[in-house]
């Protein structure tokens, strides 16, 4: 097969492949467009803006046969280029963002403890140890406020990091409960299991409302969107989810202790 052939193809086969990326330039090489999109949204740049330039790659790739490194470099430096004649916002992780992810964790940390306590016949005890982890969340959302752009850049530039955050953050809270078992108060069991359910809906609510900032293709008519952060409905799945998980986990263990 010819090399003018198997270009004619490359857009059917980009299009079968599930990326959306492959839908918006399937001539651009995909690790290349990944890259640029990334270190453009870490730049603070709006979907719409990325959309238009990767149509531009997409555009003189398709006709020219080159491929993006040779006509653009690399992939970082160009989406920084492009950058500083788009214009941009500063980029920060969105705030509704950490506060539901908060909401999410107290959910978690709060009804899976009342149910067990419940199952026990017994008040919830708050330890030197609870008291340290709210503590520790606190400053984990200074962090995340304050330095949003180097906590992204560190996380997109080391991937293994991320898939650490929540054992080495479950592993340090558990840490501090065992380490520091000390009573400092007792709450009523309904009142812990309230306060976690509540936690839950307005993590759930928060999510579901979060605006999505999606790549738009240019060139279709509707300016539909080509690319799709996860479904809101995950929201309905993954918190609701972890916390049935944990609430699953407290009950066997009674069954089994």
């Amino acid at each position: 097969m010819n090399e003018t052939t198997d270009r004619a193809q490359a857009p059917q086969r980009a299009t079968s492949r599930s990326t959306a990326l492959g839908v918006l330039a399937p001539h651009v090489d995909p690790a290349w467009a990944e890259t640029f999109v990334i270190e453009q949204r870490l730049l603070g740049v709006t979907g719409e803006q990325i959309g238009d330039a990767l149509a531009t790659v997409e555009s003189h790739v398709a006709e020219s046969g080159e491929t993006a490194v040779a006509a653009f470099g690399d992939a970082r430096e160009y989406a920084r280029q492009v950058a500083e004649v788009q214009g941009r916002d500063a980029v920060t992780i969105d705030s509704r963002t950490i506060f539901g992810s908060v909401l999410g964790l107290v959910a978690i940390a709060l009804v899976p403890r009342a149910l067990g306590d419940w199952l026990d016949g017994r008040a919830v005890s708050v330890s030197v140890g609870d008291l340290v982890m709210v503590a520790l969340l606190a400053a984990l959302c200074v962090v995340l406020f304050t330095a949003s752009r180097a906590v992204l850049t560190f996380l997109v530039d080391h991937r293994w990091a991320a898939l650490l955050i929540a054992p080495v953050l479950i592993a340090v809270f558990v840490g501090a409960l065992l380490a520091l078992p000390a009573v400092v108060t007792t709450l009523p069991v309904g009142v812990v299991a309230a306060v976690g359910l509540a936690a839950l809906l307005a993590e759930v609510v928060i999510m579901w409302r979060q605006p999505q900032d999606e790549l738009v293709n240019p060139a279709a008519p509707s300016g539909a969107r080509s690319t799709a952060s996860p479904s809101p409905v995950l929201a309905l799945i993954l918190g609701p989810g972890l916390v049935g998980l944990m609430c699953l986990s407290a009950w066997a263990l009674r069954l089994v202790a």
